[in-house]
C-alpha cells in the first residue's frame, strides 16, 4: 500500500467516522448507559434508554417514520423510556395489523411485569405514565427488522429517574 492509499483511506475513515458520529452524537458509558443527551440512532435503542421526547407528527395519530431520537440521561427530565425490548415472530409476509397486534401483547405482558414490580414510591412518579411501542416498518421489516421497543412516559410530564430503578 502505497503512502497515497493510506492517506486516502485514513480520510475515507474519517469521513465515515463524522458520519455516524453525527447519526449518533449521544454517548454511553461502558455499562451502556446514556451520560450525554444528543442523537441516537432508532435502531440502537435499548432497554432503560431515556428521550426528552418522541418524534410526533404535529399531534397526527397516524404512523410517524424516524430515524433518531433525541436521547438523555434518565437522572435528567426526560418524557419517555424504553422498558422492554421484543421481537416479532411467525410473521413472514409484513402486515401491520399483524405486527401491530403482536407489539401490542409483547408490550402489555412486559408492562404488567413492570409495574407488579415497581416499589411504591416509582409507581406514585409513574402512576399517571402512558405506553406506547416502536414497531418495524414495511422498509425496515424488509431489511430483516423485527425488533418491538415498549415505552412509558408522557408527551406532557417530566420524570426525573428511571422507572428501572427500584
Amino acid at each position: 500500500m502505497t503512502a497515497r492509499n493510506r492517506i486516502v483511506g485514513i480520510i475515507i475513515l474519517v469521513v465515515i467516522g463524522a458520519i455516524v458520529n453525527e447519526c449518533s452524537s449521544a454517548d454511553r458509558n461502558s455499562e451502556g448507559t446514556i451520560t450525554t443527551q444528543g442523537e441516537l440512532d432508532a435502531f440502537e435503542t435499548r432497554i432503560g434508554d431515556c428521550f426528552a421526547s418522541l418524534p410526533s407528527d404535529a399531534g397526527n395519530e397516524e404512523t410517524v417514520e424516524f430515524k433518531t431520537l433525541n436521547a438523555i440521561p434518565c437522572n435528567e427530565p426526560h418524557r419517555w423510556q424504553v422498558v422492554h425490548k421484543g421481537y416479532i415472530t411467525n410473521i413472514e409476509e409484513y402486515s401491520e395489523s399483524e405486527i401491530d397486534n403482536q407489539a401490542s401483547t409483547i408490550c402489555e405482558n412486559a408492562y404488567k411485569e413492570l409495574f407488579v414490580s415497581m416499589s411504591d414510591a416509582r409507581y406514585a412518579e409513574y402512576k399517571e405514565a402512558q405506553s406506547t411501542n416502536f414497531v418495524p416498518t414495511q422498509k425496515s421489516w424488509e431489511n430483516g427488522d423485527r425488533t418491538v421497543d415498549c415505552l412509558v412516559g408522557s408527551d406532557t410530564t417530566e420524570f426525573y429517574t428511571s422507572i428501572l430503578d427500584s
